[in-house]
């Protein structure tokens, strides 16, 4: 797999954004991202990836911000359990986990005031390795930047994957992604009308103690989502990350 983050500097500078992450840079929603056309990049200053790379705007003050890009195979060890997909001693990632949509296989999580976006892009010509990349927003977050993020980080994935021959099936251009977090209580719903990520757990309505649920909508594609549910009214919720896909290999 193949893991991707993005940082963004002061000013635009295209020669700087065209050499970020070793050419790799896909530059079409960084923009959108970083809410600014003067943009500059550098590296990440660590060789453990097979690229990474910031990228920041030239704003000061709430203005300000940056986005990084890390990227990986799954065959190789990942330098940081933070970056890891998946790893042996937890079977997904951690915090709220929504689909990317769009056919791709990924998600948008939110730990610590920080977005961040996940890809992987499985190499149907090589068996058990695929191209991961993270995508993490620092700054100003909102529909539009979250989207410009998602774009940054599919698309720098799928143009590495290419330049090194992996084949794989990549989605559609990224659109409407939104900043929504499950939690809000007035939006529970009843666990029998689960249609999106608490579909598998709707055999326990049969209990008498039956639960409200709140849920991300269902896709195919993503290797994760988040479910969550209560057993009565106004009682503290559980998080459930159910996996929905093969998860890939991490060595």
């Amino acid at each position: 797999m193949l893991y991707g983050t993005g940082t963004f500097g002061s000013g635009r500078d295209d020669s700087s954004l065209d050499r970020a992450c070793d050419g790799y840079l896909a530059q079409g929603g960084l923009s959108a991202a970083l809410h600014s056309s003067h943009l500059s990049a550098d590296g990440a200053g660590d060789s453990d990836y097979l690229a990474a790379c910031r990228v920041r705007n030239a704003e000061s003050g709430p203005q300000s911000g940056s986005l990084e890009l890390k990227l990986r195979w799954s065959t190789s060890k990942a330098p940081s359990s933070t970056l890891t997909w998946y790893n042996e001693d937890y079977d997904g990632v951690r915090e709220q986990a929504a689909p990317l949509g769009h056919g791709w296989s990924g998600v948008v999580r939110y730990e610590g005031g920080t977005y961040q976006v996940m890809v992987a892009l499985d190499c149907v010509n090589q068996k058990n390795k695929a191209l991961v990349a993270y995508g993490d927003l620092l700054g100003t977050s909102n529909g539009a930047t979250l989207t410009g993020l998602g774009r940054v980080t599919t698309e720098t994935a799928e143009k590495a994957a290419e330049k090194h021959g992996c084949q794989m099936k990549a989605g559609k251009r990224l659109t409407g992604l939104s900043t929504a977090r499950l939690g809000t209580p007035d939006t529970a719903k009843p666990l029998q009308q689960a249609q999106g990520s608490c579909v598998a757990l709707r055999r326990t309505a049969a209990q008498s103690d039956t639960p409200e649920i709140m849920e991300y909508p269902a896709d195919p594609d993503a290797p994760q989502t988040t479910a969550i549910w209560s057993r009565r009214r106004r009682s503290p919720a559980t998080a459930f990350t159910p996996i929905t896909a093969p998860p890939p290999r991490t060595s």
